[in-house]
Formats: structure tokens, C-alpha cells, sequence
């Protein structure tokens, strides 16, 4: 027979796994911290940091984050809403710069690309001494 508390527990579980799965998922509503690439810079707080690496000789510093369902299927959704949180946080997007899931913001003498994947996205400081 099963204890109240085993059965209490089995019921629970579905809940927390649930739970567990859908955390690091994308959401607006979830709220902004700092990148820990620029302080100035807004990322999801449920990004999480991960590994990776720019080849790119413009590139002078990066940070790559894993947050599922970032940027829709294969990419191709980018959040708008996170455009626009980056825009009011001072960044002006270069719009004629833009590639795919590729967006360039400048504010003040650095100029940033946030490129957006289906789970993961990532965050540029550009060299400009060019």
C-alpha cells in the first residue's frame, strides 16, 4: 500500500517537472538583468550563461547565453519585445545594419550585435578601432 505522503508526492512530481522544463524558457514577463558583458546591456533573467566563441576579427569581447524558445522556431522570431527593452534602456538600433537574427545597437562609442537563435543567443562588443 502506499503511504499519503509517497501518494502526496507522486501527485506533486508531473508539477515540478513541469515546472523545471518551462524555467528557462523565454517570457518578457520574467523581467531583465544586466549582461555580463556591458552593465548597460538588458538580458532575460533566465538566460543563462554557456559557452561559445566569436571568429569574427570585429569582435572584441562576447557572452553567449541559452534561454529555449528565444527566437522561435529556427531563429526566425527574434522577441521584439526584447528589441524594444533594449532601445529603452538608451541603445539605438542601426536598423540598416541588421541581418536575420542579427541586430546592431550603438550607445555612445560601443556598438553591440545581439545575435538571436531558436535557444540561445549572444552578445558582441565590436572593435572599432577600424
Amino acid at each position: 500500500m502506499v503511504s499519503s505522503k509517497m501518494a502526496i508526492f507522486l501527485l506533486i512530481l508531473p508539477f515540478l517537472i513541469i515546472f523545471g522544463a518551462c524555467a528557462n524558457i523565454y517570457n518578457d514577463q520574467v523581467g531583465y538583468k544586466a549582461s555580463q558583458i556591458h552593465d548597460q546591456m538588458p538580458v532575460p533573467k533566465n538566460a543563462e550563461i554557456t559557452s561559445g566563441e566569436a571568429n569574427n576579427q570585429k569582435i572584441k569581447e562576447s557572452v553567449f547565453y541559452k534561454l529555449n524558445g528565444i527566437g522561435g522556431q529556427q531563429g526566425l522570431y527574434p522577441p521584439m519585445s526584447y528589441i524594444e527593452k533594449i532601445e529603452e534602456s538608451g541603445w539605438k538600433q542601426l536598423k540598416e545594419e541588421r541581418m536575420g537574427g542579427k541586430f546592431t545597437f550603438i550607445k555612445e562609442e560601443t556598438k553591440i550585435w545581439v545575435i538571436i537563435y531558436e535557444d540561445s543567443f549572444s552578445i558582441h562588443i565590436l572593435d572599432e578601432t577600424d
